[in-house]
Parts: structure tokens; C-alpha cells; sequence
């Protein structure tokens, strides 16, 4: 029989032990989230998605005519406790192209402060890492100071399919969350009546957006702004590489792979301003309590997303309607056909998995508010 002593002595090494596999366990987790998001054998190929939380951890790519900004995959918390990785409800991912930090400024003084004061939300900037030295060099300080943003490894211009590809990778990698919204940066969002009203919609099957339809027979979602649960989002990712078709516009890109799931849920918002944009209207200039009304108002341009924020009275509404049969809205098939769209959307999917390339350049896409943007033909 052991002496006490050696009782003793056995009962820490017992502990050592346990404590040691319990850091083996815990370091193998996270591991395979950062595998399912950076390794080189996904869909895309090449590594997936350059994330940075500490400006000091970034450093530039070489290359003859940008830089790419390519980060040590740390699990560090953000300046703004934003935390990388975590159980939350809601995650909220803007799209921005890198020279617009003037409207992620304006959102980090509006809708923005409910990422910091609510813990079922977290949300980030993402943007494009493959640009010059100087852009680098100003967004590196610019997430030092907010540490709220998202790098992918693209040049910018209309790779817009790519992006969202990313984009949801990155989410599913580092956060257990319910649902996923992704939006532009020139759409002011009602987050706090979102974040409420999301407790009285479904955990499976929603797609949540405004929808297009067309004269066309087509139906899609708008890329402005889409919400999607988390089943859709595991869905979308769990594709055959082999089979996955990427596109240079999201919507559409989106709307294909929707085709191979049908037990969706179409919810098409009508509070959800699509076009034209609100910033153009006379029935935007000075209204009042937006968010008794609408969810959310796309080309919120310049101060615009200041005045309607001030506007705004965003929080909990007791009105919650109700999610009516689609085809009440659009008598349309949902099943999306490519080859209907015309003019200069109409292109055809490729593989994402090969690298695909429209041939597009890799201009900044200006959008509505240099008139870039209008409606689908």
C-alpha cells in the first residue's frame, strides 16, 4: 500500500497529466478551426483569408507591383474587445474596399456601437489585403487604432463572389454563431431591432433579404445586405469542391447554390430600401424614426449615415412581421438561371476551386455613388 506521501506525489502527477492533455486538447481545436480556414487544400486553393487583431503581428508581402498584407495566426483579443472566436448570435461582416475608410468611420460613429455594448454580436470590417504599400501601410494603422478588421487575399474590383466565399469561411472558422449578415458599407443598419428582432425568427433555413424579381423569370437575393442562418451558411461551405461555382457578382453566386437547397426559407423584407439609392431621395431628406419603419436603407452615402443615425430611434420594436409565403411577393421559380441575366451581369460561373478569373482588372467597383451601379436587366 502507498505511503501518504507518495499518495500524494501520485495524485499531482495524475494532475499534471490531466492538465497537460486538457492544453493538448484545447491547442488540436483550434488548430483545425484555423485549418478549415487558411489551408491550402480548400476550394480556393491557396491560403484562404489573412485575419489581424494586433497591428504588430502584420507584415507586407513583396511583390513588383502591391503588397499583401499576411498575418501570424494569433488568438488574440481585439483592442475593441471584439473577441476573436466565441459563441454569439449575430455576425455582422461589411464588405469595404480598402480606400474607403471615410465610410467605415462614419459606421464606427453610428450603428457600430451596438458591436461594443452587446455581447451577441461581434462585428468586422473586411477588405481586400493585395494592394499597394502605401494603402497597406494605412490600413495596418487604422486597424492598430480599431482593431476591427478582416484582410482576404484579393486585389479588389469585381471579385465579389470570391470575397463572399471568404467571408464566410473566416466567420464559420472562429465563431459558433446563429446567424450571418453581411452588408455593404454604404447601407445604414437598424442592428439593435435587428438583434431583438432575430429572437422571434427561425434557427434554420433563412434566407433574409431583399429579393430581386425579374421580369425574367429570375429570383435572387440582393448582395447589399443578407442574412442567412447558420445551416444555410454550413451548407454553402459544404459543397464539393469539385462542384462549387463561384461567380464575380455574390447574389448570383449565392442564388446558384440556394438551387441545391430546398427546404430554404425565403424571407424578402420590404423595411430592407434597396434602390434607388436612399442618400438620392427626397423622401429620405430629413424623416424621422427610420427604424419604426425600415430595417435598414442601402446608399446611405457621405454624412448621410450620421443624419440617419441621428434619425434613427433604432432598438427593440414590439412590430414583428411575420415571414409571409414568398410567392405572395414574387410568383417566380426560385431557381436561379444564370444564363436569363443580360448585359454586363451576365457571366458564366466557373469552378472556385480553379482559380477564376472573369478578366475583369481590378478597379475599385465604385458603385451607386459615382453611378456606377444600377438595376439589373
Amino acid at each position: 500500500m502507498l505511503s501518504l506521501q507518495n499518495q500524494k506525489k501520485l495524485l499531482v502527477f495524475a494532475s499534471v497529466i490531466c492538465l497537460v492533455c486538457l492544453v493538448l486538447v484545447q491547442k488540436n481545436s483550434f488548430k483545425t478551426r484555423l485549418h478549415y480556414a487558411f489551408h491550402s487544400n480548400s476550394s480556393l486553393g491557396d491560403g484562404f483569408i489573412s485575419s489581424r487583431t494586433n497591428a504588430s503581428d502584420a507584415e507586407l508581402g513583396s511583390g513588383p507591383k502591391n503588397s499583401s498584407i499576411t498575418i501570424k495566426l494569433k488568438k488574440v483579443a481585439t483592442k475593441n474587445n471584439l473577441n476573436i472566436t466565441g459563441n454569439v448570435t449575430l455576425i455582422v461582416i461589411i464588405s469595404t474596399a480598402p480606400e474607403r475608410s471615410q465610410r467605415r468611420e462614419r459606421i464606427r460613429k453610428t450603428y457600430w456601437k451596438h458591436c461594443y455594448n452587446d455581447s451577441e454580436v461581434r462585428c468586422f470590417f473586411v477588405t481586400d489585403g493585395k494592394v499597394s504599400s502605401n494603402v497597406s501601410k494605412q490600413l495596418q494603422e487604422e486597424n492598430r487604432r480599431y482593431g476591427d478588421m478582416v484582410f482576404q487575399p484579393l486585389a479588389g474590383g469585381r471579385e465579389f463572389g470570391l470575397r463572399f466565399l471568404h467571408q464566410i469561411r473566416w466567420a464559420s472558422a472562429n465563431f459558433n454563431f446563429e446567424y450571418f449578415l453581411r452588408a455593404d458599407d454604404d447601407y445604414f443598419i437598424c442592428l439593435s431591432r435587428l438583434i431583438h428582432e432575430l429572437k422571434h425568427r427561425p434557427k434554420e433555413n433563412l434566407v433574409w433579404a431583399n429579393f430581386h424579381c425579374d421580369g425574367q423569370n429570375l429570383v435572387w437575393p440582393d448582395e447589399a445586405w443578407m442574412v442567412f442562418t447558420r445551416d444555410i451558411i454550413h451548407r454553402f461551405l459544404g459543397q464539393n469542391k469539385t462542384e462549387m461555382f463561384c461567380h464575380p457578382h455574390a447574389d448570383q453566386q449565392i442564388a446558384l447554390w440556394l438551387n441545391n437547397i430546398p427546404s430554404k426559407l425565403y424571407f424578402h423584407d420590404p423595411r430592407l430600401h434597396h434602390h434607388p439609392p436612399a442618400a438620392q431621395m427626397a423622401q429620405f431628406a430629413g424623416i424621422k424614426n427610420i427604424c419604426d419603419k425600415y430595417m435598414g436603407l442601402h446608399g446611405a452615402y457621405q454624412d448621410k449615415m450620421i443624419e440617419y443615425h441621428k434619425a434613427s430611434n433604432d432598438g427593440r420594436k414590439n412590430d414583428v412581421p411575420k415571414i409571409r409565403n414568398f410567392h405572395n411577393y414574387c410568383s417566380h421559380n426560385t431557381r436561379f438561371a444564370w444564363d436569363k441575366i443580360g448585359g454586363r451581369y451576365r457571366f458564366e460561373p466557373k469552378l472556385c476551386g480553379e482559380k477564376p478569373d472573369w478578366l475583369l482588372g481590378h478597379d475599385s467597383w465604385k458603385g451607386g455613388e459615382a453611378g456606377q451601379w444600377r438595376r439589373r436587366r
